[in-house]
């Protein structure tokens, strides 16, 4: 895009982040939090933490994961463990193995928590680990198409032998 069309993009998005589009408002964060040259606005980190609450308020996992970081951090919002987990922890209820990491991160730092979360936390740990194993076998089987034996097989079969391995697992 020319550099005007960049700044009519910022323009809209945040015309539609304003009215409440939890989208807009993620895209609208990340444009603030990056800034020139792609994105028509210039690095606001301060209304980025603001764009990515509001769309984290309505549900929005990496908002979520991105408010949680802000937080732990202390980028663009004052540094608060506490909040950094609640986001994190909001994330992680929705699935996102990397916000269960952080929070078990923070768990055994103690940063943020309280005795009684930590058995909690190693659950989700645990479960964030094997989705993350699961998803690395099912990419690697597309990747190379083999079985175990380093054999060529057909696509599907071999995501078939794969997909059998995962129910195993």
């Amino acid at each position: 895009l020319w550099p005007q069309d960049l700044k009519a993009s910022f323009k809209y998005r945040k015309k539609a982040a304003d009215g409440g589009c939890a989208d807009a408002q993620y895209n609208l964060g990340q444009a603030l939090s990056k800034g020139p040259p792609n994105y028509g606005c210039a690095v606001d980190m301060t209304m980025a933490a603001y764009y990515f609450k509001l769309a984290a308020r309505q549900g929005d996992m990496m908002s979520q994961h991105n408010i949680a970081s802000m937080y732990g951090n202390g980028t663009g919002v004052p540094q608060s463990w506490s909040k950094a987990k609640k986001w994190f922890m909001r994330a992680a209820r929705q699935g996102d193995p990397s916000a269960i990491a952080h929070v078990e991160m923070m768990h055994r730092r103690r940063l943020g928590v309280n005795n009684g979360e930590l058995t909690d936390s190693m659950n989700r740990y645990r479960r964030a680990v094997q989705e993350l194993e699961r998803k690395s076998v099912v990419a690697r089987s597309a990747l190379l198409n083999t079985s175990d034996g380093g054999r060529h097989v057909s696509r599907s079969k071999g995501a078939a032998e794969f997909k059998e391995k995962l129910k195993k697992t």
